[in-house]
């Protein structure tokens, strides 16, 4: 039986099983930006026909990615919410897919994958203390010198703290312009609206901040989602505690970086691997390709 969910994780569960977030992740498709581009480029050939285990696979946009390292029977799909593994299936029913939860791998052997991937912030919908245990798990599980692919909420970047009547212009548009345009379309947006800041106004009462980590509502899914964010050095040492080593952190637009140049990307792709005693640090690649 699963555990009972705290309150913040029940709140991401209950948005994940709506039809509205199902519909979104299944018109998803090809990399979620430059930065995973270039983390899952840097590691393609090491890992390349060797078992992938793909963590909160939604309605399966990783898994088309997935295909063109491995073949179908060295992939494993997981997800936790029912109605997203149901959608993936339907779009990959050849695939092992399955309903699990990253902080409870028991049934998948030790040491069995050279990959394991957790891809567009889906470990973030877990609380802090229970990264610790995905981060034990995915240690289990990888082969000697495996690796593992992240991507996670940045607290330093822009996406913590956002509110509903921000008003963004796009880039390289002018604020007026863009305000003129949400006026515009205020009453066929309406509705959208007010389910963001019903939304926003219930989650945020949950927000947790702390020095390395917090905890607080994302405009995504119409501020439905109460997500984990971090820093680098935060995500090194609870690597470490784990027994993995983090070796390379790419940002949202493919940059390779430090702590302080992250200021401007929302979340982070984290690469990090089982044992660097007897294996290189992968390279950033030159001409993106996969």
């Amino acid at each position: 039986m699963r555990a009972p969910d705290r309150p913040a994780e029940a709140v991401n569960r209950r948005t994940w099983s709506r039809s509205r977030a199902v519909d979104t992740y299944q018109q998803l498709d090809g990399w979620l930006d430059a930065g995973e581009r270039t983390a899952l480029t840097m590691v393609a050939d090491e890992v390349r026909g060797g078992a992938v285990l793909d963590l909160g696979i939604g309605a399966g946009r990783t898994t088309s990615l997935m295909r063109l390292l491995t073949p179908a029977e060295r992939y494993i799909g997981v997800d936790w919410s029912p109605e997203m593994v149901a959608a993936c299936r339907r779009r990959h029913p050849d695939l092992d897919v399955r309903e699990g939860d990253a902080r409870d791998l028991s049934g998948l052997s030790p040491g069995h994958f050279g990959l394991v991937l957790f891809s567009y912030n889906g470990i973030d919908n877990l609380g802090h203390d229970d990264r610790g245990r995905v981060f034990r798990e995915t240690h289990r599980v990888l082969r000697p010198g495996g690796l593992f692919v992240y991507c996670t909420f940045n607290l330093l970047g822009p996406a913590f703290g956002q509110r509903p009547w921000e008003v963004r212009s796009a880039k390289g548009r002018h604020r007026g312009r863009a305000a003129a345009s949400f006026v515009a379309r205020l009453p066929r947006n309406l509705p959208r609206y007010r389910r963001m800041y019903v939304n926003w106004w219930r989650n945020r009462r949950l927000t947790e901040r702390h020095e390395t980590w917090a905890v607080g509502p994302i405009a995504g899914q119409e501020f439905g989602l109460l997500q984990h964010f971090t820093t680098i050095e935060a995500e090194q040492a609870a690597l470490a505690d784990a027994g993995l080593v983090l070796v390379a952190v790419v940002t949202s637009d493919g940059r390779v970086v430090s702590e302080h140049d992250t200021h401007d990307s929302p979340w982070l792709h984290v690469v990090a691997r089982d044992d660097t005693s007897q294996a290189s640090v992968p390279q950033a690649p030159n001409d993106g390709s996969a």
